[in-house]
């Protein structure tokens, strides 16, 4: 099966993408530029430590988010569990009330940045087991160059 037939067969997507008018595959492709352009902005405004952002890739390694919006308020407990079960906390030496509080503050479109960074950040890790972490978190944009120079 193509990408453009797997896409065809998703009716809800189909139906979103017939509504926009003209070629299919063009309008997906457009889309998902945009949406991939909101990724990356959102996780911009976004601040964390490495020891808070390799956690959160910790808690959410085997979380799969479907996609299903009306979900995306299960990844803040997923990970909120994931520090209670593993100690987490303890294990990154991250303060669990701070690092709550940046995730509550987070919008919709942040927390699906973040799940799909952290997504990235296991593909990336699968691949190049070698590589240090800080420098997979700067790839995948859950750090920023000044994130852990001070």
């Amino acid at each position: 099966m193509t990408s453009n037939s797997a896409i065809l067969h998703d009716s809800q997507l189909k139906k979103a993408l017939l509504q926009r008018g003209g070629d299919v595959s063009a309008i997906g492709l457009r889309d998902l530029k945009r949406y991939y352009a909101l990724l990356k902005q959102s996780l911009s405004d976004l601040s964390f430590s490495i020891d808070e952002a390799g956690l959160i890739c910790d808690a959410l390694k085997d979380y799969n988010l479907e996609d299903n919006l009306e979900r995306i308020e299960t990844v803040l407990p997923q990970i909120h569990d994931a520090i209670q079960r593993n100690h987490l906390d303890r294990k990154w030496r991250v303060n669990s009330e701070i690092l709550a509080n940046k995730l509550k503050a987070l919008s919709p479109c942040q927390t699906l940045a973040l799940m799909d960074a952290t997504e990235q950040f296991w593909v990336r890790r699968q691949s190049s087991p070698n590589e240090k972490i800080q420098e997979i978190l700067l790839e995948v944009d859950l750090l920023h160059c000044c994130d852990f120079a001070l």
